[in-house]
């Protein structure tokens, strides 16, 4: 800091290394996260305007159902005319979210590279323990929230989360995570690489998992 100074003379000064500050990992996560991609952002409410309405009744009643029962599969997948079937389901389930993603060119969402960290920065929202490990992990290793799709879900999920489970740390209920329009995602190749993330991880996870693909109708 200090290199080739001469004639210096330090008393009690005090040095304050920001980015090392406690958070600053979590904000770090939060700035390379996509809010609007919530469900319930103010964004996506308007952009709700112009997405076919349906009433979907009685997939919404199995939905939520599927979300209770403890011996379904963890994921489940639906493909579908464009409408606003995710925004029921979630509205419905609301009190048992962990994270929401809509996937939406016209949103600016359609970036595959912040699916994770908008994840993550939920979930942090909602559990202090996963959130202190989050923080740490970054504050370590600043690099993690521009990693590959893989290294982020393993460094940003899978690993905070299998701590916490080691630890003996109650999660309760497994939580619900929708993912909306993938078929929005900007590139297929990482569209792909998502399903088969959550496909070949969720056993692992407290989580369930819908993903909803939109077809022309």
């Amino acid at each position: 800091m200090f290199s080739n100074s001469n004639h210096f003379v330090n008393n009690n000064c005090q040095f304050i290394e920001h980015d090392a500050a406690e958070g600053s990992g979590l904000k770090l996560l939060h700035d390379n996260s996509l809010p609007k991609a919530a469900y319930d952002s103010a964004a996506r409410e308007s952009a709700l305007y112009s997405i076919p309405k349906t009433e979907h009744e009685g997939f919404v009643a199995d939905f939520v159902a599927w979300t209770r029962r403890t011996t379904d599969p963890p994921v489940m997948r639906l493909n579908g005319p464009k409408s606003n079937l995710a925004q029921l389901c979630a509205e419905k389930v609301k009190e048992d979210l962990a994270a929401t993603f809509c996937f939406s060119r016209s949103l600016g969402t359609d970036d595959a590279s912040r699916f994770f960290t908008t994840l993550a920065d939920q979930l942090a929202t909602h559990n202090r323990p996963y959130a202190e490990i989050l923080d740490a992990k970054i504050r370590r290793n600043r690099a993690l929230v521009s990693k590959s799709l893989r290294v982020q879900f393993d460094e940003l999920i899978v690993t905070p989360m299998g701590g916490l489970l080691a630890k003996g740390v109650d999660l309760g209920p497994r939580k619900v995570i929708i993912v909306e329009g993938i078929d929005e995602c900007a590139s297929v190749h990482a569209r792909c690489e998502i399903l088969c993330i959550i496909l070949k991880s969720a056993n692992a996870l407290p989580f369930l998992w819908a993903t909803f693909s939109r077809i022309d109708s």
